[in-house]
């Protein structure tokens, strides 16, 4: 019976209240002046890491798409290439990296 208390009391606390938890267990003070507002900035960054899973992967790469598409004639029309694409470099001796312009 204990897990069910358990487990509504998790799943009703906020996010910021877990973060507490985890902060005590840990054996900090979560109310000292350097943890006050590490519950929201944990949750902020959880929401920054984890934003991707809400994007639609095909709709960003055919934005990318097009917008590499419409940068090949602004190039084009100023009589340059546009740079290479990641991974077109070529390993030079001594360490060094040159890019080469694509065709």
């Amino acid at each position: 019976m204990t897990t069910s208390v358990e487990t509504s009391t998790l799943t009703s606390a906020s996010f910021e209240d877990l973060v507490r938890e985890m902060i005590v267990r840990l054996g900090e003070d979560p109310t000292r002046e350097g943890l006050v507002r590490t519950p929201n900035r944990v949750h902020r960054a959880y929401e920054y890491l984890t934003k991707g899973y809400k994007e639609d992967a095909e709709a960003m790469l055919k934005k990318l798409v097009q917008e590499v598409a419409g940068a090949a004639p602004r190039y084009a029309a100023r009589g340059r290439t546009p740079p290479p694409l990641a991974g077109e470099g070529q390993r030079q001796a001594g360490g060094g990296f040159r890019f080469r312009a694509t065709p």
